[in-house]
C-alpha cells in the first residue's frame, strides 16, 4: 500500500480561476509545476488520492480506504492535488475546505487543466453536514458530497465504490476482496463488511452500538479513544458518558475471554490492547 503526503511551497502562487485564464493552453499546469509532480503519484501507482491536510479525518479515510484493498496516495492542498489529477484516469477524494481553495475551486481548476473526456471522478467530503455545500458540490461536477456519518464504515466504502467507479476498484490479492478488512487481533475477529465478530472461531452476537465501538477500538491497536470519540462512532442521538459505558460494559461482558482486550485507560479512556 502506498500513502504518502505531498504539499509545495505554501509561498507559491495560487491556481487562477478559469476567467483568468481564458485564452491561455488548456493542456495542463504550469511546465514547472508539472516538471515537480511526485515520483510516487505515478499512474497505476494508487487507486484513489485524497486531497486532505492532515487531520484525524483524513487518517481515519485512509485507514478505510487501505483495509478494505484500496492503494491510497495524500497530498495536503488543492495545488497539489490539481497537478497529480492531470492524468486521465485519476479518481480523488477532496476535502472541502483546502488551504488554497475549496473543493468546488477545485473542480473549476480541475475541468480546465484537463483535456475534455479525461477528467478523472472526485468525490467531496466534509466532516460537517451542510445541504448548500452539498447542493454545490453536486453543481460543480462532483459525482458525490459525503458528510459526518456518510464517512462511517460501511457507508463509506459502498458510496466510494458507487461514486469513483472501475477506476478505483481494490486491487485483487491473495486473499479474496470482501475479507481484506478483517481485524484480527489474538482470538478476536472483527469483520466490519459483514458485521461479525468471532472469539476463537465463536460467534459474537452484538448490538450495532457495540460493534460500532469494538471496530472503532480495534483498528488501532494501543490507540486509546475517550468517551467524545467514541460517542461519535455511534449511530442515533448523542450518547451520554454512562451509555457509553454501558455499551463498553455489556461489550466485554459477551466478549468472554476477549473483553480483556478492551483495556481502560484512567481518566483518559479506552483501547484495545497490542497482541504481544
Amino acid at each position: 500500500m502506498v500513502g504518502i503526503d505531498t504539499d509545495l511551497d505554501a509561498g507559491r502562487k495560487p491556481i487562477r480561476s478559469a476567467s483568468e485564464r481564458a485564452g491561455e493552453s488548456r493542456t495542463g499546469l504550469e511546465p514547472h509545476i508539472i516538471a515537480r509532480q511526485p515520483r510516487r503519484l505515478r499512474a497505476g501507482v494508487r487507486d484513489v488520492l485524497l486531497v486532505c491536510p492532515p487531520c484525524d479525518l483524513c487518517t481515519d479515510i485512509l485507514e478505510q480506504l487501505r483495509s478494505h484493498g484500496y492503494t491510497t496516495a495524500r497530498v495536503g492542498n488543492g495545488r497539489a492535488g490539481l497537478q497529480a489529477m492531470a492524468r486521465p484516469g485519476s479518481a480523488a477524494m477532496v476535502n472541502w475546505d483546502l488551504p488554497d481553495m475549496d473543493a468546488t475551486g477545485f473542480l473549476e481548476n480541475l475541468r480546465s487543466t484537463t483535456n475534455e473526456g479525461h477528467c478523472g471522478p472526485v468525490v467531496i467530503f466534509s466532516g460537517q453536514y451542510d445541504a448548500q455545500r452539498i447542493a454545490d458540490g453536486l453543481a460543480a461536477g462532483a459525482k458525490d458530497v459525503l458528510t459526518d456519518r456518510d464517512l462511517r464504515p460501511p457507508v463509506l466504502l459502498a458510496r466510494v465504490r458507487a461514486a469513483l467507479g472501475p477506476s478505483a476498484r481494490p486491487r485483487p490479492t491473495s486473499r479474496s476482496a470482501d475479507r481484506l478488512g478483517i481485524i484480527r487481533i489474538g482470538d478476536l475477529e472483527v469483520d466490519p463488511e459483514s458485521y461479525r465478530v468471532r472469539i476463537g472461531g465463536r460467534a459474537v452476537d452484538l448490538t450495532l452500538s457495540e460493534f460500532r465501538i469494538l471496530h472503532l477500538l480495534a483498528r488501532r491497536p494501543g490507540w486509546v479513544f475517550g468517551i467524545d470519540q467514541i460517542r461519535a462512532s455511534l449511530p442515533g442521538e448523542s450518547a451520554s458518558d454512562s451509555t457509553v459505558k454501558s455499551h463498553l460494559s455489556h461489550l466485554r461482558r459477551k466478549l468472554g475471554r476477549g473483553g480483556r482486550w478492551i483495556e481502560t485507560v484512567r481518566g483518559v479512556g479506552y483501547r484495545v490492547a497490542e497482541p504481544s
